[in-house]
């Protein structure tokens, strides 16, 4: 099965975004001049891209939001995929310990 990524550039407060999506779920987003993986296909007008371009500009505008209202499967090992699912728990604007976020991870592996 061909496993096509597309994407779409965001523009934003801290620099140009790459948003990899697989058509329907959001796969990764990063920093544009950071990005590493062969991007397929641009696509700006996935259904999507649309719902992550009004997320980040209500995230970039101070407005506090879920995460879980958009689709995510993020690309990455098994030990990536457990740690973002952790942090995907962290409530919005509390500061969390690289420590804090490891004593969960030992807690559930």
């Amino acid at each position: 099965m061909l496993n096509i990524n597309y994407y779409m550039e965001y523009k934003s407060q801290i620099g140009t975004l790459c948003i990899v999506s697989d058509g329907y779920n959001l796969k990764s987003l990063q920093l544009k001049n950071n990005y590493t993986q062969n991007l397929n296909t641009k696509n700006n007008r996935l259904l999507i891209f649309k719902k992550a371009k009004i997320w980040l500009d209500n995230y970039f505008n101070g407005v506090k939001q879920d995460i879980i209202s958009l689709p995510l499967k993020p690309d990455g090992t098994l030990f990536c995929k457990a740690v973002w699912s952790i942090l995907s728990t962290v409530p919005y604007g509390t500061i969390t310990t690289y420590k804090e976020l490891a004593y969960k991870f030992a807690q559930i592996h």
